[in-house]
This record gives C-alpha cells, structure tokens and sequence, in this order.
C-alpha cells in the first residue's frame, strides 16, 4: 500500500498546489482556464497521436475494454438518474445531472497522470484506448439524457446539434482519429515531430493536475451536501467496483487492461459535469460540491481502487 501512495501522492500534490496558487491569487481564474486550454487543445490530443501513431491498435481489436467501462459508466448514469427522482426526489433534468456527476470522472485531465504514475507507459494503450472514445460516447449520452428530461435547452433536435458540434469540435477526439490514421498510412514520424510532441506529451500530466487543483478553487460547497456525498460515493466506490465485476469477472479482461478500466472508473467527478449541468440548469450547485466532496475523498478511494485490483 505504501508504495501505492507513493506514486499517487505527487499527483495529488500538485493538484493541491495549482488550488493553492488560484486560492491565493497566484493564478488567476483566466491564467487556469489558459492553461487548461492548453492542455485540452494541445498538449493531450498530441500526446494521443504520438502514442497511437507509433503503437496503433491491436489487429484483433479488444472490443471488450470500451464495453467493460463505458456498459459500467452507462449502467451507474442510469441507476443514479433513476435514484435522483425516485429517492431524492429531483426533477428529471436535475435527476440526470446527478447521473452525470456519478459516472462522468475526470479521465484526461487526471486519469492520464494517474494511470501513467502507476503503471507506466504499458498502459498507455488501454489508456487512450477509453480517453480516445470518451467523447464520442459521453457527450451522447448525457446530452440525450437531458433532451429526454427536459431541461433547458432546445429539445432533442438542438440536442443532436450539440452532440454533432461537440464532436467535431472535439481536440482528443481529432488526436485519436490523426494518429490512427497516420499510424496506418504515414511513415514513421521524423525525428523532429516525434521530439516536438513528446515535450508536449510530458507537460501534459503536471499542467492537467495543476489545472485541475486551479478550477477547483473557484468553486464552493453548496446544494444538497448529503446528496452529493451519496453521489461521491457512487462514483468512487459503486463505479469502480461494477466496472471491475465486468471486465475482470465477466469479461476476463488482461490485468493491466482491467486495472487501467477500474481505476479511470475510481477517479473523482469531472468538471464535465458541472459543465452540462451549467448548460441545462439543473442541480449546478450539487454537482459543484460532489466534484469537490469526490477529490477530497478520493485521495484514499483512488490508492485504495489501486492496492486492492493490485498494483
């Protein structure tokens, strides 16, 4: 266990760090969001198509990674969004953003250091492998679930325009899609390019934590706290262990595929969350305090996500 706190430990530190720095006014609000561009825009989508350039895909494409997690994901949205109005008796619009802040973590901008800390570059296959087809598969879901409820916005018409728009728009998404491309019909990448994108592969995982800590500090715990601690716990507990049950027991998963699958499931709520929850205006300050409950705790839930499926 210690040395799984060992590698995860600096993550964490600067993610407390780029909070420290936005709380104390060393960075300012437009300085994070800058650098999360950066990140989002630039330095991840090159990573992606660095990696999957030079590694491609498996001949025999292992179909049952994406289905393990994005089923386990798709399951605890629904489950949650159910329990929204049925338990905590939310409205339907409100109801799925409690789906959303339960299933959608932070996969790029914490999975990426995390995963790689813990199990190298080895990863990095099953890794981009999830990341890379995030998009394509949340931004469906959760914008159908909020056309179908009725929040605001503008039907499921204007809901498939978000979708295609998001999509298309998408920088990791067009990294993925470059690099497979490239990795299947372009040369072996000159030396220049290949440097380029590895520096900028590198600064990736220190920026998106730091990143992450500076959003974090703009917001405040508010809404309903009890909801969004049941929520928290879903997400890194109740997750994790459903993605775990379908890729280790049902699917037979390799290890390292089935490890980088429950521990991307481990991670905290996303900012994507409070981002659709924003948009449709439904429950923003609960799921505001469960991306913050779900960081906190997931400090020891993510180590212990990671001592028990074995390091």
């Amino acid at each position: 266990m210690e040395s799984v706190f060992d590698s995860i430990l600096p993550v964490f530190g600067i993610l407390v760090i780029g909070y420290l720095a936005a709380r104390f006014g060393f960075m300012e609000e437009a300085a994070v969001d800058g650098l999360s561009k950066f990140v989002f825009n630039f330095a991840v989508p090159l990573l992606l198509f660095r990696k999957i350039a030079q590694a491609g895909l498996p001949a025999d494409m292992p179909w049952e990674l994406p289905i393990a997690y994005y089923a386990g994901v798709i399951a605890i949205f629904v489950f949650t969004a159910t329990l929204g109005v049925v338990l905590f008796r939310r409205g339907p619009a409100e109801a799925v953003s409690y789906g959303a802040a339960a299933c959608y973590g932070n996969a790029v901008l914490m999975g990426i250091p995390v995963v790689l800390a813990t199990y190298g570059d080895g990863a990095s296959l099953p890794l981009f492998i999830i990341i890379g087809i995030h998009t394509l598969v949340m931004v469906p879901v959760m914008s159908l679930g909020y056309a179908f409820a009725g929040g605001k916005g503008r039907g499921l018409g204007g809901a498939l325009g978000d979708i295609a728009g998001d999509l298309v728009r998408n920088p990791i998404l067009i990294g993925l899609i470059a690099g497979l491309l490239y990795g299947r019909y372009g040369p072996p990448l000159p030396s220049v390019v290949d440097e380029t994108t590895r520096l900028l592969g590198e600064a990736s995982m220190p920026a998106a934590l730091f990143a992450v800590g500076g959003t974090l500090a703009r917001y405040s715990i508010g809404g309903q706290i009890p909801h969004a601690l049941g929520l928290s716990v879903i997400k890194l507990v109740l997750l994790p262990l459903v993605v775990w049950l379908l890729a280790d027991r049902l699917l037979g998963l390799p290890l390292l595929w089935m490890q980088v699958a429950v521990v991307l499931a481990a991670l905290p709520s996303g900012v994507t969350a409070f981002l659709f929850a924003s948009r449709y205006g439904a429950a923003k300050n609960t799921v505001t305090t469960t991306i913050i409950l779900s960081t906190l705790l997931g400090l020891f839930t993510v180590p212990a996500a990671i001592w028990l499926i074995g390091r």
